[in-house]
């Protein structure tokens, strides 16, 4: 049993190790549930005893697992914390920007490690704190490093650490992608997706030529790339970094399209934003608010075409389904392109952005329903007097009454 005690010093729950591995339960580790004074999104295991050594040394170490944490401390490592069995939250990372400006993340080797550390960087980027990582001999962890190799040579990765831009060029490198041009301009994508999360423009300015001169890129080019997704994230739409796929026949597409659970207007969405002429892709790029998409698959695809809006070949059919390797998203955009009844009409004769414009105000009138039944709910289990209902009942009328000017709009059509 492993207490799980509060920044304050306080035990606000437990976690728990399964005994035996034919235990009839799915998970190594089973966490007490959240309650009022344990929140998982906020705790960082070990911080009560870490935090004094943290601002001596100047830098945190990020560990996945309470093993790892303990083994670290008996060894007289003791800056130490773990996410306590959760990912990264940008809440945890604020807490811990009270008492450092540099995380060092030392997660597994394995793929799931990998994975995590790219998380970590980006939420730990996003709040302006400087992030490196130990890179640990493959099917190692800290406790089980710390265990065969003692503190000594754990010092020594330490010291070794490598920056984020590093971290993942090591990585492309040990994949064999740094040999192509298609490889290169991947790496390089993920990099300026990164960057881009960064808030100081000064910061920002340092990693730009960090990689113009590692990987021998114009500087221009890369400002440029970035200007264009500072734009896109200052609309709340951002492109995630995907990895591409084996190229895929409309056999294929045919296969994979199922019956998904997303709104017909938000398959419509997708159509428009792949097979409309540009004045209406044009009238989306201005109009579309991310926040009034509800399926995040959905979100995710809208993000990569509104990126590659100016490389039209990027976002035709069989390309867009070879972005992605996520069954339900390649699914989504199976249906949104082959649906029978969608192929089978002259989208010519179509006037596409009369329905671009039937979609926006149907996914803002959805957004706004579902808000105005959010304040409902609140106000409903709120006290009838206090400042927070009246502040709640003036937003519900302000949303209410846009609502109704936009259902009397389309009636009126």
């Amino acid at each position: 049993m492993f207490p799980i005690i509060s920044e304050s010093g306080r035990v606000v729950g437990f976690g728990a190790r399964r005994l035996f591995d034919d235990d009839n339960l799915e998970a190594k580790y089973i966490n007490s549930p959240e309650t009022k004074i344990y929140n998982k999104s906020k705790i960082l295991y070990g911080l009560n005893f870490a935090k004094k050594r943290i601002k001596e040394t100047g830098y945190a170490l990020l560990v996945e697992g309470y093993m790892d944490l303990i083994s670290l401390h008996q060894n007289g490592i003791e800056n130490v914390i773990a996410s306590s069995g959760t990912s990264l939250t940008t809440l945890q990372v604020k807490i811990l920007s009270r008492y450092t400006k540099e995380i060092v993340i030392v997660y597994d080797a394995d793929l799931a490690g990998q994975n995590a550390a790219r998380r970590g960087i980006e939420i730990i980027l996003e709040n302006d704190i400087n992030v490196s990582l130990i890179v640990l001999p493959r099917g190692e962890d800290p406790d089980s490093y710390i265990k065969s190799y003692g503190r000594e040579k754990f010092e020594e990765l330490l010291n070794k650490r490598e920056s984020a831009i590093n971290y993942i060029g090591e990585n492309y490198e040990k994949e064999g992608k740094l040999t192509s041009p298609e490889g290169k301009t991947e790496f390089v994508r993920e990099i300026i997706y990164l960057i881009a999360r960064i808030k100081d423009p000064i910061k920002r300015d340092f990693y730009i030529k960090d990689i113009a001169e590692r990987f021998v890129i114009y500087e221009s080019i890369i400002r440029q790339e970035l200007d264009k997704l500072l734009k896109l994230k200052s609309r709340g739409l951002t492109r995630e970094p995907v990895q591409t796929q084996r190229e895929s026949t409309f056999e294929d597409l045919t296969e994979e399209k199922n019956h998904v659970n997303v709104s017909n207007i938000e398959l419509m969405l997708i159509r428009l934003l792949v097979d409309s002429d540009n004045e209406t892709k044009e009238f989306l790029m201005d109009n579309l608010e991310i926040d009034f998409i509800a399926d995040p698959d959905v979100v995710k695809i809208t993000n990569y075409i509104f990126k590659n809006f100016e490389k039209p070949e990027r976002i035709s059919h069989v390309n867009l389904f070879n972005e992605f390797h996520d069954k339900r998203i390649r699914d989504i955009i199976g249906k949104a392109l082959l649906d029978e009844n969608y192929v089978m009409q002259d989208s010519k004769s179509k006037n596409h952005l009369i329905e671009a414009k039937f979609a926006i105000e149907q996914l803002k009138l959805t957004d706004l329903r579902k808000q105005i039944q959010d304040i409902e709910n609140k106000i409903k289990s709120a006290n009838e007097y206090s400042p927070e209902t009246l502040e709640l009942q003036k937003k519900h009328q302000i949303l209410t009454k846009e609502k109704v000017a936009i259902e009397k709009a389309m009636r009126e059509k």
